[in-house]
């Protein structure tokens, strides 16, 4: 069923008012705020929207992402977030030529329906940039796609296809 914002939805007993999410803005560690601000300005093409002393954020395209201040680094080298885009490939080309402390990967087709490629900002953040492998479907065929390809999958194919990411995330290699 699907609900529209506001609308009063019957439940067993009494009816309940449901509200719709609009988006989610990541909030994500920064050793520098100012640093990272420009970062993302210079290097990934987004907005700065807000700067404080120990807080920031940047649009781009209608993504949004938050920065706080941290002085621990480890803390942003286990973040990370997921932004879906509708060219993976020319995205990862116009970053290509990153620099001042950051990392990228090469486009790849993931086993789980999606190319996707990563950013490794300066402080230690992942960004994971990726698109559904099929051309043409919605953002909700590629997620119904993506669960149904890793339903398919015996417990043990889905422990270690989550097991191999987890490593390789951790090694660098995505």
């Amino acid at each position: 069923m699907e609900v529209q914002q506001s609308e009063v939805v019957e439940g067993t007993d009494r009816a309940t008012v449901v509200s719709c999410m609009t988006s989610a803005c990541p909030i994500l560690a920064a050793l520098d705020i100012v640093a990272a601000a420009a970062w993302y300005r210079e290097e990934l093409g987004f907005r700065i929207a807000l700067q404080l002393e120990d807080y920031a954020i940047v649009e781009r395209d209608g993504v949004e992402l938050h920065f706080w201040k941290c002085d621990e680094r480890h803390i942003a080298e286990n973040t990370s977030c997921y932004i879906r885009v509708d060219d993976v490939d020319e995205l990862q080309r116009q970053f290509a030529g990153l620099a001042n402390g950051g990392r990228i990967s090469h486009v790849q087709s993931r086993e789980w329906g999606m190319r996707e490629f990563y950013v490794w900002d300066p402080s230690g953040n992942l960004l994971r940039f990726g698109q559904p492998e099929r051309d043409g479907c919605t953002e909700d065929d590629s997620t119904k796609g993506m669960l149904e390809a890793f339903a398919k999958l015996s417990p043990e194919e889905q422990a270690n296809s989550i097991a191999k990411a987890a490593d390789a995330i951790r090694e660098g290699r995505l």
